[in-house]
């Protein structure tokens, strides 16, 4: 490992990126805040800090030459910010008392600070606007102006809940405390999140609530997004964004990674339940996203990351990897002009604010509650499908990393069908195997009822050649796995002979007990329960097919399903059951 970290630093300091081959470069997006210097005394300084990092290079130990290298780097920023005087911006303005609200991790602290505040924004986002200002603390050693700090205030535009703050700030703490695991690793490049605060300006009437981050100097460059978007080619922010995914055991991912060079700001975190970090969390379908839009480099590897399998059609430099890539693009700049406040905005109008892309749903389908049966219907193998609105349910608490990253390949499934990137059946096809061959349950109802030829209301535009043989396990599978209504299409399956393997008979014996199953767990199907008593009585009242008859139990199910007519208001139906349950009687006697 230790002969990787020289050849990936050699890049890095001939001024290339940490990716393969491409100049490091912030692109149109970056932009500098701070006024050019070009004097002689700059460049000097410039030389005098590569010549420094040169003489590092040779250090033999890698430990010793990487924290040397994080230590230049870190050094060399925090120059670059004293040099930006924003004292003849914030001057004039009078100096306010604020409470400062510091997190560390574990808990909160506060404390007095000074600030001098402009009185304007000098830049609006979306969703907040952003003010320049100096700070000095408390314990300063020196209390002039001149050696104060530059810092940059975001407040809400619109009135938000407390909480929303705070949440924010532990959101980029978490972020930053990945950030240290990612560190002790040992990367070629180490990286550092800033830490943000909330100060309460409390000399002012309203006593109002911002954000507080340090002010730092240079090329801010976007190099990812919440909505699958890559910037540019560098390594770092990606294997990051994959690192946390790993080392969390799929359970999080930080992304929409920010800031210069390698001091970020404002991530986001996905979560596999979908739940916490705000309105920026796309829980599975954004790690869909990132993964569609992610190719693993070396850097990858270096870390023993696990790739994402994906189909021949999704790899980079493919038509599709291309589309993929340029909806992705839009859909970033839709998403993070509504979500947070965009830097590159003071240089570019993005035109953006009229699209109203619908935020992406981070929920996984609960299939059996959207899968509704006709009550028109007559025997169990002719029931049909009807539409209903969509319910989500967020994943177990309790799931493994395997069935989360089998969700994912669930949520490639829908992005495509959904049209939120270009179509690929041959990728969806793919992903959807992939997806029930690892347990998951929607998938393995879908996919098995595709394969048996029955249609289905979700994941429609899917094609799959038909083969009964495997379309009837995928439904075992899923109905072993507690899915209702696979239990029921077995069961209809059984009864009618329809669908079954090669070798597979009726087996009336199976189809009465699965539909005894259904009748007492009285799960919701979308079938009512009087027509599944209808069905078991008739099987019970004929016999054959493995089931002896018994024409007592089927008048006593008959007379079970008048009832339960009765107390759903189907009157007609209820008299038609109590006919069925006389003739039933009249075959005992």
């Amino acid at each position: 490992m230790d002969e990787a970290c020289p050849s990936l630093f050699d890049d890095i300091l001939k001024g290339t990126s940490d990716s393969k081959g491409h100049k490091e470069s912030a692109g149109d997006e970056g932009i500098s805040l701070g006024e050019e210097e070009n004097s002689r005394q700059q460049r000097s300084a410039s030389i005098v800090h590569f010549a420094m990092m040169d003489k590092t290079r040779l250090i033999g130990d890698s430990k010793k030459r990487n924290k040397k290298l994080w230590k230049l780097a870190a050094d060399r920023g925090l120059d670059e910010t004293l040099k930006t005087d924003w004292s003849e911006i914030v001057g004039d303005e009078p100096t306010e008392i604020a409470k400062r609200l510091r997190f560390d991790g574990r808990k909160w602290s506060d404390d007095k600070i000074k600030l001098r505040i402009q009185k304007k924004p000098f830049a609006n986002g979306a969703m907040r606007e952003c003010y320049r200002a100096q700070k000095l603390g408390n314990f300063s050693m020196k209390s002039d102006w001149k050696y104060a700090s530059n810092v940059v205030l975001k407040k809400y535009i619109e009135d938000v809940d407390k909480s929303v703050l705070f949440e924010d700030i532990t959101l980029q703490m978490e972020s930053k405390l990945w950030a240290n695991e990612y560190n002790r690793r040992n990367p070629p490049k180490k990286i550092d999140v800033m830490q943000i605060c909330i100060v309460q300006l409390v000399d002012r009437a309203d006593a109002p609530f911002f954000q507080m981050e340090n002010f730092i100097d240079g090329e801010y460059v976007k190099y990812n997004s919440n909505s699958g978007f890559i910037g540019n080619d560098r390594m770092t922010p990606q294997t990051f964004s994959h690192f946390t995914f790993e080392v969390s055991n799929r359970e999080k991912m930080v992304i929409d990674i920010q800031g210069v060079n390698d001091l970020w700001t404002d991530p986001q975190i996905h979560s596999a339940n979908g739940l916490d970090y705000g309105d920026g969390n796309l829980g599975v379908r954004g790690m869909a996203l990132f993964f569609l839009s992610h190719t693993c480099s070396t850097l990858c590897d270096f870390f023993n990351l696990t790739k994402f399998e994906k189909h021949e059609s999704e790899e980079i430099g493919s038509q599709l990897h291309k589309a993929v890539e340029s909806t992705l693009a839009s859909m970033t700049k839709v998403e993070s002009q509504r979500r947070r406040f965009d830097r590159t905005s003071l240089r570019h109008d993005s035109g953006m604010e009229s699209l109203q892309e619908e935020p992406i749903n981070p929920r996984i389908r609960n299939l059996s509650a959207c899968s509704q049966m006709s009550d028109d219907s007559g025997a169990c193998g002719s029931l049909s499908l009807k539409t209903i609105d969509e319910e989500v349910v967020s994943l177990s608490p309790k799931v493994t990393k395997e069935e989360i990253l089998v969700a994912i390949h669930y949520a490639v499934c829908q992005l495509y069908c959904q049209e939120r990137i270009a179509f690929s059946n041959d990728a969806s096809v793919f992903h959807l195997k992939i997806a029930a061959e690892g347990g998951h349950v929607e998938a393995l109802t879908i996919y098995g009822r595709k394969l048996l030829g029955i249609q289905t209301d979700v994941l429609e535009e899917i094609v799959v050649e038909q083969n009964s043989n495997d379309g009837f396990k995928y439904l075992e599978k899923a109905s072993t796995l507690g899915d209702s209504y696979s239990t029921f299409l077995i069961a209809s399956a059984y009864q009618s002979g329809d669908g079954l393997p090669d070798g597979v008979e009726k087996n009336w014996e199976k189809s009465c007990a699965l539909l005894t199953e259904l009748i007492d767990s009285r799960t919701e199907i979308g079938v009512p329960v009087y027509k599944l008593m209808e069905e078991k009585g008739k099987m019970l009242q004929e016999g054959g097919n493995g089931l002896e008859q018994n024409a007592t139990d089927a008048a006593e199910t008959f007379e079970w399903a008048a009832e339960e007519a009765t107390c759903a208001m189907k009157g007609k139906q209820a008299a038609k059951y109590f006919e069925m349950a006389e003739i039933a009687w009249s075959l005992v006697e």
